[in-house]
This record gives C-alpha cells, structure tokens and sequence, in this order.
C-alpha cells in the first residue's frame, strides 16, 4: 500500500479510472482533557455508589474511564456534481448557426460580385458606344445624345 501511494504522490501511478461516484470525507478533531473530579463526586452521590477515587486520579493506568464525544463541526455539505459543457443539442446549434452564417455571408459576396461584374460590363459597353456615337458614326448631323460624368447616358 505504501508503494502505491508513494508512486501516486510522484505522479507515476498511470489510473485513468474515472472519478468516484459518491465520496465521503470527514476531518477529524482531537481534543483530550483531564477528567472531572466534581462530575464523578456528584455522579456517586446521585447513583449512591461508591466510586473509588483512583478513577479520576490514575491517568497512567489502562484501566481508566473513557468518555468519548462524537460531534460534527457543521451540518452543511458540498454537493459537486459534474455535466458536460456541451451536449449533443447544443453542438448541433452551434455547429449549424455557424454554419447558416458562412454560407449567409457567402451569398451576399456572391450576389454583390455578380452585381459589380454586371455593373463593369454594362459601363464598358455604354462607353464603347458613346465612343462611336461621338467619332462621326451616329450620322444625325452633329446631335449627339448628352453624356453624364460618370459615362451613362
């Protein structure tokens, strides 16, 4: 046993057994005192016994009364309980909120790219155009359609 606990202590003691279920642990206290002289006088004259005197005198002797008191310090208790941090539920929730959030913001890059590519493809073509339309192919004797700044009509 003492091996056991000496490797325990060192921490080479390889357990992989899970934690116990229910446990009990109780820290004791010690108090000793000398007996009551005066509580065996009153206890003779009630009992109307004879006590003889070496019973509160011989504390070396074997053969001494021995009163023992049993008291908890407090009442009160310490419930731990385990549960896991994660069930099967919540991992679930987790993993497809993340998921709904990827692939939501994906989409809106994707619409948003599609809309910029159409945006650059419509603007290249009006440009091409007005570039005709001002070098003399329009053919409408000098009324050209008007320009804005950014290219559009």
């Amino acid at each position: 046993m003492e091996m056991v606990q000496y490797a325990y202590l060192k921490g080479k003691l390889q357990c992989n057994c899970p934690p116990a279920c229910k446990e009990t642990v109780f820290n004791p206290q010690v108090t000793v005192s000398k007996g009551n002289q005066k509580f065996f006088t009153i206890l003779q004259n009630l009992k109307k016994t004879v006590v003889d005197d070496s019973l509160c005198n011989n504390y070396g002797n074997n053969s001494d009364p021995v009163r023992l008191h049993f008291y908890m310090n407090s009442l009160a208790y310490e419930k731990i309980e385990e549960s896991p941090a994660f069930t099967w539920n919540t991992l679930v929730c987790n993993v497809g909120g993340n998921l709904g959030l990827f692939l939501g913001m994906s989409i809106v890059t994707l619409v948003e790219l599609l809309e910029f590519l159409i945006d650059l493809l419509f603007g290249c073509c009006n440009c091409r155009r007005n570039d005709t339309m001002h070098r003399g192919g329009g053919g409408g004797g000098g009324n050209s359609p008007v320009i804005g700044q950014d290219g559009f009509y």
